[in-house]
């Protein structure tokens, strides 16, 4: 047991909240995909690893649109090189997704929360946007997540390249 104050392991309660995303999903959720990759900054060419879990929900049409609605829950790795850069981040997002728009590509726009901040990350409020390909099991996708230089600090963001498996 650890004493009042002291700092528990990060990953290990990282993981426990992923599995627990993933396999509390809603009834309505129709996929739930864990994506793995790597996330630079444009401070640097330090690349860090990334994972996220994405639940989406039944697909549903408005006019010639159809879109989905997603959550998220992310972990962005640290880069011991760089002071400014040295904490691991998890992020929290909800938003929609557009999708069956051409030949299974997909956009999505989420609005986030950053547990942690960074130089890359500099603020809790953030957005996310992705843009990808979902076949039947598997997902290439690009996200990059940002304070849009609407919350303040630097704004430099993390981007993520990224695959995924979907259950």
């Amino acid at each position: 047991m650890l004493p009042l104050g002291a700092a528990a392991p990060r990953r290990p309660l990282l993981a426990i909240a992923l599995t627990g995303l993933a396999t509390a999903a809603p009834a309505s959720a129709v996929d739930t995909t864990l994506y793995a990759g790597s996330s630079v900054t444009a401070s640097d060419r330090y690349w860090s690893p990334a994972f996220y879990v994405d639940v989406a929900g039944d697909r549903r049409q408005t006019g010639r649109f159809t879109w989905r609605p997603v959550a998220s829950l992310g972990w962005v790795g640290a880069r011991d090189e760089r002071p400014q850069l040295d904490r691991d981040v998890v992020v929290a997002a909800a938003g929609v997704s557009l999708v069956d728009w051409w030949k299974r590509a997909f956009f999505s726009f989420q609005f986030g929360y950053a547990n942690r901040t960074t130089e890359a990350l500099s603020s809790h409020g953030q957005f996310i946007s992705s843009l990808g390909w979902q076949g039947d099991r598997f997902a290439l996708m690009v996200r990059h997540v940002s304070n849009g230089n609407v919350f303040g600090g630097r704004n430099l963001g993390e981007t993520m390249f990224m695959v995924g498996v979907t259950f």
